[in-house]
């Protein structure tokens, strides 16, 4: 039987969450560096979104050394 070994993450994404100015659904987006357009995937509304700003993401990404410095403790 083969034994089971838990994989580390090998990167990380920021996600951020825009609601649909229509029916509210929330739409996630990795990280739009750019201001764009957005279809909601539950009532069809296509709508502006505000871009992140992309030195707070790289801060984020540089603080979890893209990924693994977020692994629980317990698992390293």
């Amino acid at each position: 039987m083969p034994k089971f070994v838990p994989i580390k993450p090998s990167n990380v994404e920021v996600l951020f969450f825009y609601p649909c100015p229509v029916c509210r659904e929330e739409l996630p987006v990795i990280s739009p560096a750019n201001p764009t357009m957005i279809k909601c995937s539950s009532c069809g509304e296509t709508f502006p979104i505000v871009p992140v700003d992309m030195y707070n993401v790289t801060y984020l990404k540089l603080m979890l050394s893209g990924g693994p410095a977020g692994i629980d403790q317990d698992f390293l």
